[in-house]
């Protein structure tokens, strides 16, 4: 779990890797500087510097023997920190080695000559900072009525497009939520009546992401137990179903998105979940093994 603290750190941008572009953001004292730390363990620094035009550049510094998911992850809640505290329009940043590169890639920033940056996607400022989780996971659809999801809200019929959403994010191939949207709008016809599993399956094969899939509890139990991540469609009641991102944590238990509106950290057993959750006969797996 990524934990950002207020860090007594000094500003990191001294550096003669820094592109000389960049100086103009450290004309002044950083507006905060933090520390990222995963669970308890200190990982990286980030100095963040807004202008007045709307951007802010995070200058980042993370331990060279880190894993490239748990910078993925501290970029991801550092990015979420910038936008809920500045509301940019967009993050510069740049990249110290070739991990950062491959992270920034993964997480909507772009090469633009020697810094990277990232576009904060229009529908981010319409929805509620309290619909994302710390590290930018859809968790709260019960409070997304503005945004439509075709001729319904997604609140009504957006389970499909968040756990999809959260889907790519969390396997590194993190794409806007319009594009998610308009993706599946084309494919299938979701919007009408929520999300079809056949088409919600073949949109994240497109996609790039090499997922499986299985039916019955019985066997979702079997695949939750030794996958890392999937989205799982299950009866909530007769004749409804809800689509749920998840993914496998270290001691075998999964944290689920979005399954409980707004509840962070949904963290249990995938014999906890199915049995507090599934109520009726649907319970279909995607998954990556």
């Amino acid at each position: 779990m990524i934990r950002l603290c207020t860090s007594e750190s000094k500003p990191m941008l001294c550096g003669e890797s820094v592109p000389a572009k960049l100086f103009v953001f450290t004309q002044n004292e950083p507006a905060v500087t933090i520390d990222v730390k995963d669970w308890e363990a200190k990982i990286g620094t980030a100095a963040f510097y807004p202008d007045e035009y709307g951007r802010v550049m995070m200058d980042l510094f993370f331990e060279p023997d880190i894993a490239e998911e748990a910078m993925r992850r501290g970029v991801d809640s550092l990015v979420y920190y910038a936008e809920c505290t500045w509301k940019p329009s967009e993050i510069v940043s740049f990249a110290r080695n070739e991990t950062m590169k491959r992270v920034f890639n993964a997480t909507l920033f772009y090469p633009k000559g020697t810094v990277y940056k990232r576009m904060v996607e229009p529908w981010r400022y319409r929805i509620k900072d309290r619909c994302f989780d710390s590290e930018g996971y859809i968790i709260d659809q019960g409070a997304m009525q503005e945004i439509r999801y075709g001729v319904r809200s997604t609140r009504e019929a957006g389970c499909g497009w968040i756990a999809a959403y959260n889907f790519f994010k969390l396997n590194g191939q993190e794409k806007t939520m319009q594009e998610t949207v308009g993706g599946l709008s084309r494919f299938g016809f979701g919007e009408l009546r929520g999300e079809n599993f056949l088409n919600l399956f073949l949109f994240l094969k497109r996609g790039g992401i090499p997922v499986r899939i299985t039916f019955g509890k019985k066997a979702a139990l079997e695949r939750m137990r030794t996958s890392k991540s999937g989205i799982l469609l299950y009866s909530t009641k007769l004749f409804a179903a809800h689509y749920a991102c998840w993914k496998k944590m270290d001691d075998g238990r999964c944290c689920f998105y979005n399954a409980v509106y707004g509840k962070r950290n949904d963290i249990c057993s995938p014999d906890a979940f199915i049995e507090q959750n599934v109520n009726g006969f649907t319970v279909i797996l995607i998954y990556i093994s």
